[in-house]
């Protein structure tokens, strides 16, 4: 379903970021996830819905019996793994999943890279120095985006 989604998560710099499992749990949310809306049932491109028990099976290999230790502990996993794609910016949260058997919607963001929040004229100077290139206007560096 989302081909154009996973292709742009393969992006060597999200390898950078992420753990192998983190990785792969990015891969199979943007594997999941459409890559153009549905006007069938109104979902938007790239939403992510079919819950943490698929990435459990993804990430770990195996879905543990609901109640038990290896479930709570998977479990724990997938949000740790969630929380980091959160963080780096690849995935956004839509509406929380609060409760036993209601869904997390999550947007997956592959085409996002992570932001060098340093002062534009700051990042200009560095690209300046950089000697192994020519030199860089700070206007074209500051009004380029990666995507």
């Amino acid at each position: 379903m989302g081909a154009r989604l996973v292709g742009a998560a393969l992006n060597p710099h999200w390898t950078q970021l992420l753990t192998a499992e983190e990785h792969r749990v990015f891969l199979a949310m943007c594997h999941t996830a459409s890559d153009i809306p549905t006007l069938r049932n109104g979902q938007t491109a790239g939403l992510y819905w079919a819950g943490h028990d698929a990435l459990m099976i993804v990430a770990l290999g195996d879905l543990p019996g609901r109640d038990t230790v290896a479930y709570r502990t998977a479990a724990r996993r997938i949000r740790r793994y969630i929380a980091r794609l959160v963080a780096v910016g690849a995935v956004e949260l839509i509406a929380g999943g609060q409760g036993r058997g209601r869904r997390a919607y999550y947007r997956v963001r592959p085409g996002l890279m992570a932001v060098d929040n340093r002062p534009p004229a700051e990042i200009a100077e560095l690209l300046k120095e950089d000697i192994s290139g020519p030199l860089l206007d700070a206007e074209k560096v500051t009004s380029q985006a990666p995507f």
